[in-house]
């Protein structure tokens, strides 16, 4: 599957927003959900393995699992994109993470429009925004 290549200084970039999201909007293990827990696969780090019901494999920018089932412990996953890789190049990666569900995409201020184009017919969960406003990290559902 083909994919975009991030020169060095954008992969910083976008670990550090995997790791923001992260944080932020799957901060688990928490008091609602003390048993979730909350992985990354920054850059090209394998930390956390997803497997779809045909048995595909990938490793998606964000995992929650719940860590109290012994089987079938996805709760939930997340792609985070930059504005380079909202593209035609990441669909097939989309379509294999929509295998999963529930599957978020997460994109820069500015992009949800390309992007929800070019997820039709790729189920997404949610599309949620990433921005910064007055130094302060925003996420917004669009």
């Amino acid at each position: 599957m083909a994919s975009v290549t991030r020169k060095a200084e954008l992969q910083t970039a976008h670990d550090k927003w995997v790791a923001a999201i992260a944080r932020a909007r799957f901060g688990f293990p928490n008091k609602e959900h003390p048993t979730w827990e909350t992985r990354t696969n920054p850059g090209s780090d394998k930390n956390i393995k997803v497997r779809a019901n045909d048995g595909t494999e990938f490793y998606p920018d964000i995992v929650v699992r719940d860590q109290a089932k012994t089987s079938d412990d996805l709760v939930m996953i997340a792609e985070v994109e930059t504005s380079e890789s909202v593209a035609e190049s990441e669909v097939a990666q989309w379509r294999d993470y929509a295998k999963t569900q529930p599957f978020y995409l997460y994109m820069p201020k500015g992009n949800a429009v390309k992007a929800k184009q070019l997820a039709a017919g790729v189920k997404v969960a949610g599309f949620r925004e990433y921005s910064v406003a007055n130094g302060k990290n925003v996420y917004v559902e669009v």
